[in-house]
């Protein structure tokens, strides 16, 4: 088991508290860190879980991490979700640029980061139980665009619960013309009425929409949804939660894109200061 827990959340009231607190939700409260953003309208917005350990089986002694990111956020949810997770070994590959996150990560938690526990962190190899690490890993506090358009690829599937008009225009722009968008009618009923976002919706070879679990995805009418709850909503009852772009390449081979990130400007980081994410 882990030594010591650290949850980040927002400081705008993100936890929810119990109708009935007890000495177990006290204990709790030295387990919570609140997260200031920088700048007014960015949003706290990562799910992970990175955790040391010390396994029973194995080298004696030897710490190891696993690390867990995502779309789930940490509350009961029937929704389709999509995450991945790698843990260190020995035998694993180095990710330089992975492992010099995870200090501001740390430091972010309110951990203080000791010499020797900097160098373990250094020197982690990682490995998957899949043939393949992530090229890449995105942890809170980087600046930039989520997802990376590959001029290579010949085919997209767009996945997001929430959309926005400039993502539309990204799409437009930046991805193959055999494209398609997977996304709930809520998000579909809150964009603009133009015939400008029209055109880009016209755009994907088809838009379909996932609800909860046991519901099959469906063509849209547009216009005929109910209103999402925004960006941040935890409810858990979105149907689908999942954020991801997947492109099809020209050796029969898909990259997936996924983490926290909504197909948003916001969650994007598109001309605007971009949430905190994961991916």
């Amino acid at each position: 088991p882990a030594k010591k827990t650290r949850t980040l959340s927002t400081p705008a009231g993100r936890v929810q508290v119990p109708k009935r607190i007890g000495p177990f939700h006290a204990l709790l409260l030295d387990y919570v860190a609140d997260v200031r953003m920088p700048k007014r309208g960015q949003h706290w917005h990562p799910k992970l879980a990175l955790v040391r350990y010390v396994p029973v089986e194995g080298a004696r002694g030897v710490p190891c991490w696993s690390l867990w990111l995502g779309s789930h956020n940490l509350v009961r949810s029937t929704s389709w979700e999509l995450g991945g997770s790698m843990r260190t070994e020995p035998r694993g590959h180095r990710l330089p640029k992975l492992n010099a996150q995870i200090p501001d990560l740390l430091r972010d938690a309110g951990f203080a980061l000791e010499p020797a526990l900097a160098r373990e962190i250094a020197s982690m190899k990682w490995v998957t139980d899949g043939e393949s690490l992530p090229s890449r890993v995105l942890l809170p506090g980087r600046d930039g665009p989520r997802w990376v358009a590959q001029p290579a690829a010949h085919e997209a599937l767009v996945v997001s619960p929430f959309l926005d008009a400039t993502m539309l225009e990204w799409s437009l722009l930046h991805l193959p013309r055999q494209r398609e968008l997977l996304t709930t009618r809520a998000a579909l009923a809150d964009l603009p009425r133009t015939d400008a976002t029209l055109q880009r919706l016209l755009a994907f070879r088809r838009v379909l929409t996932l609800g909860p679990p046991g519901e099959q995805a469906s063509t849209v009418n547009f216009g005929d949804a109910e209103r999402s709850e925004g960006d941040d909503a935890i409810d858990g009852e979105l149907g689908l939660h999942a954020k991801a772009l997947c492109l099809a390449q020209s050796d029969a081979t898909w990259t997936i894109q996924f983490g926290s990130a909504n197909a948003t400007r916001r969650g994007q980081g598109i001309d605007v200061p971009p949430n905190a994410e994961v991916g």
